[in-house]
């Protein structure tokens, strides 16, 4: 169960990440036989990168192994397994291009802000199937993130909060059920991305 589920989020994160050039804003048509006509009567601005934003939508999965504090048992060895989705909003200082092939072609947030929605459906802490999570992420960079959320364990009845940290594949994550006790694991997340993307 546990390597079919490692497998499913390794097959969704090679599906890699693309994206959709939207019209807004984009450049109009530039006839460049004919001259632009009286330049003094009309407002000429300097060429700079007008940059991007952008609506991205994710999907993987996660492995993360390390301890737990778990009530009236004391520390043990700990994992988390799962599916996460996301939905966020970013900006970038300069237009992406279309010759990178990593990276959604070079489509990168240099800052934004993401909902995360994600399931532990395997996890060593409580009974039968773990919490189900939601977190808001601040992202930075396109390779750093920060997360904090609350998870909630219908088998188990309980919740708590849950905090994530993301350097590219990688993560840390605390999560605390109240009734249960604290986890925290390390591991790799794997996630494909689609990128909707404007210029500013």
């Amino acid at each position: 169960m546990k390597s079919t589920v490692a497998s499913a989020a390794f097959v969704a994160a090679c599906v890699g990440c693309t994206h959709t050039d939207l019209p807004t804003n984009a450049p109009g048509h530039v006839e460049v036989s004919r001259a632009p006509g009286d330049l003094s009567l009309r407002v000429v601005e300097p060429p700079s990168d007008p940059g991007e934003r952008m609506v991205l939508v994710g999907y993987g999965g996660f492995v993360g192994v390390g301890e737990q504090n778990s009530r009236g048992i004391g520390t043990t060895q700990a994992y988390g397994i799962g599916p996460e989705v996301s939905i966020g909003y970013g900006v970038g200082d300069t237009s992406h291009t279309e010759d990178e092939p990593l990276l959604g072609n070079g489509v990168l947030a240099e800052r934004g802000i993401a909902l995360n929605l994600g399931w532990t459906s395997l996890s060593s802490l409580g009974k039968g199937l773990g919490p189900l999570y939601a977190e808001v992420e601040f992202r930075r960079g396109g390779l750093i993130g920060v997360a904090g959320g609350w998870t909630w364990d219908p088998d188990d009845r309980t919740q708590g909060p849950q905090a994530t940290v993301n350097f590219g594949p990688l993560y840390a994550r605390v999560t605390t059920e109240i009734d249960l006790g604290t986890q925290v694991t390390l591991g790799i997340v794997l996630k494909g991305e689609h990128g909707f993307v404007w210029s500013r």
